[in-house]
């Protein structure tokens, strides 16, 4: 990830996903997410897995980013992110975004990656 510093994000890749609507003030947006799924144990010893919803900026979007994406559909990577918090209509609430610059993305070796399942031949 080169000297950046922030919060990092590892996972599997789950995909990106699409959503649309109209503000407000009637102004259409689009929302362009990466999905990244985490595991972990619960506080029992059992396997727990969160998905993660990585908002993909729109300068990450014209750097080509999403091409990276499609190549490492199930891959394990760690993902640069910045949070954003607000106040919604009810709750505080939390965003994360993927950085936009060219390396936020990062694919991990199988030994990089101890605590997640091997999708491999030998994964039980």
């Amino acid at each position: 990830m080169g000297k950046e510093t922030g919060l990092i994000i590892r996972g599997r890749v789950l995909g990106t996903r699409e959503t649309s609507g109209v503000s407000a003030s009637g102004k259409p947006w689009t929302r362009h997410e990466l999905g990244i799924a985490s595991e972990s144990k619960d506080g029992y010893g059992r396997p727990s897995e969160r998905v993660y919803d990585l908002r993909i900026p729109k300068a990450a979007i014209d750097q080509g980013i999403m091409q990276t994406i499609g190549k490492l559909l199930d891959q394990i990577v760690e993902v640069a992110v910045w949070v954003e918090s607000f106040t919604g209509k009810t709750s505080a609430l939390t965003c994360y975004h993927v950085q936009p610059h060219g390396n936020a993305i990062v694919p991990l070796t199988p030994a990089a990656s101890v605590g997640l399942p091997d999708k491999g031949k030998n994964a039980a």
